[in-house]
């Protein structure tokens, strides 16, 4: 699903970017069971901040970062840090049908995005088919803490 002019404002503003990196970020982080995840996938990157803070803060050395928005697909590599451009590559798709083979990654990251799915069952289907049996599933949602 497309945001709203509203929502993508809100997606796309610097405080969203400085709360993803300096608090949800960290918080998700103390999470994790693993020193890295080095091969990682993030669910509706919005303007790929999201995937900075998983190359920086969760080790990983290859992040496939998603969004079924075009534009943010086009906003987010131009905002892409040069530190990263080997480590991330933005992608158009649907987090309910990816594009992605089965048990590929070490992590899957979804910040604030599952509940604008349009069928979020499909969207955590599609997480649970692409994540390694040993994977780990990190979740910021509008409604967690």
């Amino acid at each position: 699903m497309k945001l709203s002019f509203i929502e993508r404002s809100l997606v796309n503003n610097l405080v969203r970017a400085l709360i993803q990196k300096h608090l949800e970020g960290p918080m998700l982080r103390k999470m994790g069971s693993r020193d890295a995840y080095p091969v990682c996938l993030e669910i509706g990157c919005g303007r790929g901040i999201g995937a900075q803070v998983i190359v920086a803060q969760f080790g990983a050395e290859k992040v496939i970062a998603t969004d079924f928005d075009s534009e943010q697909i086009q906003r987010a590599r131009q905002v892409l840090r040069p530190d990263f451009e080997e480590k991330i590559e933005f992608k158009v798709e649907d987090a309910m049908a990816l594009d992605e083979p089965d048990e590929t990654f070490d992590a899957v990251f979804s910040f604030g995005v599952i509940h604008h799915l349009e069928d979020w069952r499909k969207g955590i289907k599609e997480v649970s088919r692409v994540l390694k049996s040993d994977g780990g599933f990190f979740l910021k949602n509008r409604f967690s803490h």
